[in-house]
């Protein structure tokens, strides 16, 4: 993982995924581009819990998604 002007991108299998995210207030963002592919993802959520993994799992399948753990 590298940072680039504020964004982390992901080398993988040769493609490089920029994504960038936030949180303020109670609220999540992550905004994830694969520009190989032209795919892009924005994932929005009420929760402070992050949600990155969601969206880079949208970007590219095959990255895990973590499971959520007991509440």
């Amino acid at each position: 993982m590298e940072i680039g002007l504020g964004w982390h991108v992901l080398t993988r299998a040769g493609r490089q995924i920029a994504n960038h995210n936030g949180q303020t207030g109670g609220y999540h963002a992550f905004l994830g581009v694969d520009p190989s592919r032209g795919a892009n993802v924005l994932v929005l959520a009420n929760s402070a819990t992050n949600i990155d993994d969601i969206g880079l799992h949208l970007i590219d399948p095959g990255l895990p998604l973590k499971h959520p753990g007991p509440r």
